[in-house]
């Protein structure tokens, strides 16, 4: 994990991401269109445990973001026609007022829900199973325990859900995770390589730069290089808020803190500190042009100023890479 690191956060920050997801059902980069069938209880006692539950797995479902959710509270003809179903778990014993309802909507498949309490050892089995609406075979289905006294808390439950999408889900969301590392590392990547071309041609031309026979367009080459970062600079920071959200929301609270420390020394500190040190060499080039030296020797002690401070600049930027940047990646 590290030695990726390494590679995610040379010279650049975590950008916002676009993760889809693709399921036996659906052609890639389309959701199925999902609807949550009220939780089954063994014990009418959990009633209102039940009703909690189905909309709190609702809630985390959307906040999932693997499919397009029909909200219950939206489509109250299919809360209707389920209402003398409840005790059905499966798609194959609903009745065709419901099936019809659900088509309608276009829903694709269905998600069962079971709260199963054993008062022999005070915990309880909770089962979520989607089944496809047309062919009435299981997608997904998976459980996890918990004891009542958990499933009673509000912050325990919505733990222990969270902790279900990720076990039904997990090679999903591996996968998910993982392409959407591969697609940030291309983004770094390509920031990293924008700041190396402009350092690198500064190196290349800064001898016609300073051979005031030239005419100024000799420059236009490297404007173009520092507009390529500025556009790419941009692009990355005014998605800043909506990025380390989702980032956050994909790899929990703790990583989000991590990569928002990261982001603000690489796009604020870093950004601003070479974008000072382009200007001062542009100054300098732009002053020696149009100086009058009182000899020839002084021009050439300006001038190899001027070479020695274009190298030194591109130096620093690997030199402040490694100090500051490169242990906080290393943590």
């Amino acid at each position: 994990m590290k030695n990726f690191l390494l590679s995610l956060f040379s010279f650049s920050q975590v950008i916002l991401m676009a993760l889809v997801f693709s399921t036996l059902h659906a052609q890639k980069n389309q959701k199925l269109n999902v609807y949550v069938k009220n939780f089954i209880v063994n014990d009418t006692s959990l009633d209102k445990l039940g009703e909690d539950l189905t909309s709190e797995f609702e809630t985390e479902l959307i906040n999932l973001n693997l499919y397009n959710v029909l909200e219950r509270r939206r489509y109250d003809r299919i809360m209707r026609a389920m209402e003398t179903e409840n005790e059905i778990s499966d798609i194959q014993n609903l009745g065709a007022a419901t099936l019809d309802s659900l088509k309608t909507y276009r829903a694709d498949a269905l998600f069962f829900g079971t709260l199963e309490y054993y008062s022999t050892d005070g915990r309880c089995k909770i089962t979520v199973t989607l089944q496809d609406i047309y062919k009435g075979n299981n997608i997904k289905k998976d459980y996890l325990y918990i004891v009542m006294g958990d499933i009673n808390n509000p912050i325990l439950r919505s733990q222990f859900l969270k902790s279900l999408l990720t076990k039904l889900y997990s090679n999903e969301v591996f996968n998910a995770k993982k392409e959407q590392f591969e697609f940030i590392d291309s983004k770094l990547r390509n920031y990293k390589a924008r700041i190396d071309e402009i350092t690198k041609k500064y190196q290349d031309l800064i001898g016609i730069l300073l051979d005031d026979r030239n005419p100024v367009q000799y420059s236009e080459e490297l404007n173009l290089k520092i507009e390529s970062y500025n556009d790419l600079w941009r692009a990355l920071n005014e998605n800043r808020g909506k990025l380390l959200f989702d980032f956050g929301a994909r790899w929990g609270e703790t990583i989000q803190m991590y990569f928002k420390e990261l982001y603000t020394l690489i796009m604020d500190d870093f950004h601003e500190r070479f974008i000072r040190k382009l200007d001062d060499l542009r100054i300098e080039i732009v002053e020696y042009r149009s100086s009058e030296f009182s000899n020839k020797r002084e021009k050439q002690i300006e001038r190899k100023k001027i070479e020695d401070d274009t190298k030194e600049m591109a130096e620093e930027i690997q030199i402040e890479y490694n100090r500051k940047i490169l242990p906080k990646v290393n943590e």
